[in-house]
């Protein structure tokens, strides 16, 4: 990327969607990037070249961690009513 480098993509994007997942896919590998990263809430870091097999672990863990979260949300936002508890936030 010519004028941002991945870790300051990361670092903004972060800043508007917290809870979206970031995989850092570079061909310029180094320890103190990798370490950047996910110090910034990288969920892993790959090099390029890469087999898609390599990326089946992560593939299903994150899978499992949306699922995991949706019923939560989805019981929340049917449990919710106006005025009835002023300590729980609307959903």
């Amino acid at each position: 990327m010519p004028d941002l480098s991945g870790v300051e993509l990361l670092r903004e994007a972060r800043a508007l969607a917290a809870e979206t997942v970031f995989i850092m896919i570079t061909a310029f590998a180094s320890t103190e990037t990798a370490i950047e990263a996910l110090q910034h809430g990288a969920y892993d870091y790959i090099t390029k070249p890469f087999k898609m097999e390599e990326c089946a672990p992560w593939s299903a863990a994150l899978s499992r961690k949306r699922q995991a979260k949706a019923p939560r949300h989805q019981l929340r936002r049917a449990t919710w009513k106006p005025g009835r508890d002023k300590s729980c936030s609307k959903p």
